[in-house]
Order: C-alpha cells, then structure tokens, then sequence
C-alpha cells in the first residue's frame, strides 16, 4: 500500500527519498525494482533526480556507495537524464564511453556528483583530488589530460578523445556506442 507521495509499508518511502530497497515512484509503484517520473529503463531504475535503488539517494545528494547525482546518473548502470542509452552510458552532455566522461564531469564507474568526483577517481570540476589527479588546465598525474590537449594514454581533449576509445563531444566514435 502506498499513498501519493508516501509509501505506507513495510518498504516505506518518503516522497523524494529512497528508504527502502524495493524503490517505488512518484505515487505509483510499477515494479519491484521500477520507477517513472521520466521513465525507468533499467533495473536499477532512477527517478527524474532522485536514485530510487538500494543504495538510497536523496533528491540531490546521493547517500551511498553508487552515489548519483541530479540529473545524471553516474555508476555502472548509467543512464541519460530521461532515458537510459545502454548499462555504460550516460548523458548530460552525452557518455561517451565505459570511463564516460560528460562535458566536464567524468562519468566512470567511480561515481562522480555534478561538479565534483565523489569517488576514488575523484575530479572536480576543475580540479582532479585523486591518483589521476587533474587540474583544470594542467595534469599532475600519470594520466596527465590537459584542459584541451591530453597527455598521456588514454588522452581525451576537451571536446574529442585522442584515444582508444575515442569519443567526441556529442557523438562516440568507438566501439562503445555510437550516437
């Protein structure tokens, strides 16, 4: 049983946060693991800001390991602000790739937030707070990528990939996903 905007049972939601595993939606429940608002489309299913999977997310900060953030999701599930492109792929600007990065954000399976990198990748906006370490112009790191030029391997420039992987700001000129 779930009235609109709380959920009344045993799982008990609230209206906007996640405290339960078995995720609901915005008034209604469309599956164990489903939620609409956009759509859900996928398993592990978001609502159109908030994360509405075990791991909880409240409406803006995400409270757990996967860590989401408003708009976009950033864990391994990834999807599109509104619809979901594939289990790698994100959008906010578009995901370009397993280690997704979005235009300015990266969107890898170490989680990042909005701006900032929540995870052991950890970037910020514009500067990088981890092994990988960044700067927003500078590299410090091994991965060393420059506001517009990268420097190492993996090499990603400001709008396309200089790697492997390639992607370009928008589309993905790789295996992984072409847009």
């Amino acid at each position: 049983m779930y009235e609109y905007g709380d959920v009344l049972s045993d799982s008990m939601y609230e209206y906007g946060d996640v405290l339960s595993d078995s995720m609901y939606e915005y008034g209604d429940v469309l599956s164990d693991s489903m939620y609409e608002y956009g759509d859900v489309l996928s398993d592990s299913m978001y609502e159109y800001g908030d994360v509405l999977s075990d791991s909880m997310y409240e409406y803006g900060d995400v409270l757990s390991d996967s860590m989401y953030e408003y708009g976009d999701v950033l864990s391994d599930s990834m999807y599109e602000y509104g619809d979901v492109l594939s289990d790698s792929m994100y959008e906010y600007g578009d995901v370009l790739s397993d280690s997704m990065y979005a235009y300015g954000d990266v969107l890898s399976d170490s989680m990042y937030e909005y701006g900032d990198v929540l995870s052991d990748s950890m970037y910020e906006y514009g500067d990088v707070l981890s092994d990988s370490m960044y700067e927003y112009g500078d590299v410090l790191s091994d991965s060393m990528y420059e506001y517009g030029d990268v420097l190492s391997d993996s090499m990603y420039e400001y709008g396309d990939v200089l790697s492997d992987s390639m992607y370009e700001y928008g589309d993905v000129l790789s295996d992984s996903i072409a847009f």
